[in-house]
């Protein structure tokens, strides 16, 4: 029973400081949002930030499209990898009513399109400021109220599927829990999971003390203990695609 507890406490920091997984080689990944700092949270070989404005140019590995996420994202059907949208589904509107008098649904239709998009298989990364956190409430651009029981609009029995929202599809549940904005989850710390899980913890602790990275670990442990003491403010999602 302990060794069941102790690994799914470990699971659930592994989601919540680095991502346990990464991207085959000659892989794509979206940043929906991605304002200045576009993130690549599974490693992808490629890089796609996108704003409603064009806020830099492409360098290197990284492309920039300016797309509105009210309306249909610019890729094709099966391919892209990954998606991510760090704070940013709360500023995507519930219902807009067009100029012809149609009433659409923008939030339901960017799952519908995230899902159309993603190859089989591949993930949708949400940290969102959501109820009864004040942070869903405290920034006069949010528009879209996010809860706990959202997701479950959109993965297993997909409620908005049946109620005819016009989200046809269902996503599976590969995370979803509390956790508080802006923790960082940059690749160093997933190149030192992946080496905790390829050798084992005794091997990994003993190459950790000769090595720079014994800071960041120090580092993350600290703002851990921190934010102990305050309440989770965001909801992050992990959803997948199936394979089928």
């Amino acid at each position: 029973m302990k060794s069941s507890k102790l690994k799914r406490t470990r699971s659930k920091l592994a989601w919540v400081y680095s991502i346990p997984y990464c991207h085959n080689f000659d892989s794509v990944h979206v940043d929906l949002g991605s304002g200045n700092h576009p993130r690549n949270p599974f490693n992808a070989s490629r890089l796609i930030a996108t704003d409603h404005v064009q806020l830099f140019s492409t360098e290197n590995n990284l492309q920039f499209l300016v797309q509105d996420l009210t309306r249909t994202l610019n890729f094709s059907s099966n391919s892209i990898d990954s998606f991510s949208a760090y704070d940013v589904l709360e500023h995507i509107p519930r219902w807009e009513r067009l100029p012809n008098g149609e009433i659409i649904f923008p939030f339901v239709n960017l799952m519908s399109e995230i899902f159309r998009c993603l190859t089989p298989g591949g993930f949708f990364l949400a940290m969102t400021p959501s109820f009864p956190s004040n942070a869903a409430f405290q920034d006069p651009t949010h528009v879209n109220l996010i809860a706990r029981e959202t997701v479950e609009y959109f993965a297993g029995s997909a409620h908005a599927r049946h109620l005819k929202y016009g989200f046809d599809y269902s996503f599976n549940i590969i995370y979803e829990n509390w956790t508080w904005a802006g923790l960082p989850l940059p690749e160093v710390f997933q190149a030192v999971d992946s080496r905790i899980r390829r050798k084992g913890i005794k091997n990994f602790l003993h190459r950790l003390a000769r090595k720079h990275e014994v800071v960041y670990v120090v580092y993350l442990w600290l703002k851990l203990s921190l934010l102990r003491r305050k309440n989770p403010t965001h909801l992050l999602w992990i959803l997948q695609k199936p394979l089928s």
